[in-house]
């Protein structure tokens, strides 16, 4: 991980105790205990690489358990992202669908992007890490082989009043790869009260002002509407050529009518997963969800640990 040493600011100064707090809320979420407190920690940068030494030092079952977290050194914020059903439900949905097309195209012999897809794969809370120090896990990834950062991010967020968190994430996603990441897909939800959808995409745009030549991110489709506020689903679909993802050097090695080869996201597809998961999230936070009870007679008995005797790696 880098720590920008050249890098300063009052935070610095900061008392250990921040990094004490991001232990305990590491520790909180690795042990499944609740956490009443917030899940952003400010850290400086080189709080932040002493908070990773020390876990790695010390605490190596926090270091390596695979926890999303997310951290930010222009904002100084350490992110335990708390995991949303309703997200969850949409980014799998929008994964299963896009490995479905994915399969479709590498099982046909005669498409030309067969070739293309099978050195394309996905998955999800796979951390990237940026060069500043900063590091994010999104929602769902896809990466060709053999190279260092994903093509295309999908990352879903709820709408707030403050505004939306995508526009300076999908910003940081494209600068930050030095547009090695080509394409971020913004969905934006409501879900509790009104309930409505958007989708958003950026890709890298270049160019030149008083101090030279610049890399940017631009936003080329704003808050498409997926789901309207009175519920109803909007008609269309998101079409993804996979050019607008594929690295150039890629690129050089298939011909056009591969690179032409679309995916497409169905709003309605999208609206109907929102409408499903948000009523099930309804359902039980709201202590309506039903389940079967245990016999009268029988007692619950949970096992204090398994003997390390029975555990192999399958387990």
């Amino acid at each position: 991980m880098v720590d920008p040493i050249s890098h300063s600011s009052s935070f610095d100064n900061t008392p250990s105790s921040n990094i004490l707090t991001a232990i305990e809320l590491l520790r909180a979420r690795w042990q499944g205990t609740s956490w009443t407190h917030s899940n952003v920690v400010t850290l400086s940068p080189s709080q932040h690489a002493s908070l990773w030494q020390h876990l790695e030092s010390k605490e190596k079952e926090l270091a390596e358990y695979h926890v999303r977290t997310n951290y930010d050194p222009t904002t100084f914020q350490f992110i335990v992202p708390i995991p949303l059903a309703v997200h969850e439900e949409l980014s799998s949905s929008i994964q299963y669908d896009f490995f479905e097309q994915l399969s479709s195209i590498r099982n046909d012999g005669n498409n030309p992007a067969a070739g293309l897809a099978k050195i394309f794969r996905g998955g999800r809370s796979t951390t990237i890490y940026f060069d500043d120090g900063g590091h994010r896990s999104p929602d769902l990834q896809f990466i060709y082989n053999d190279v260092e950062y994903p093509s295309l991010i999908v990352e879903v967020a709820s709408q707030t009043e403050t505004g939306s968190s995508l526009p300076k994430l999908a910003d940081r996603y494209i600068v930050m790869s030095d547009a090695n990441i080509l394409l971020v897909i913004g969905v934006e939800v409501a879900y509790r009260g009104e309930k409505k959808g958007a989708i958003s995409t950026w890709c890298p745009e270049y160019g030149t002002d008083d101090k030279g030549d610049y890399l940017a991110s631009q936003q080329t489709i704003v808050s498409q509407p997926f789901l309207n506020v009175d519920g109803t689903a909007v008609s269309g679909n998101l079409r993804i050529p996979l050019r607008s993802f594929t690295p150039e050097p890629i690129c050089s090695k298939f011909p056009a009518e591969a690179l032409d080869v679309e995916l497409v996201l169905s709003y309605e597809k999208l609206a109907m997963c929102l409408k499903l998961a948000a009523g099930q999230e309804e359902i039980r936070r709201t202590g309506q969800a039903s389940r079967v009870p245990l016999g009268a007679r029988i007692r619950q008995q949970t096992r204090d640990s398994t003997p390390p005797e029975i555990l192999s790696v399958e387990d």
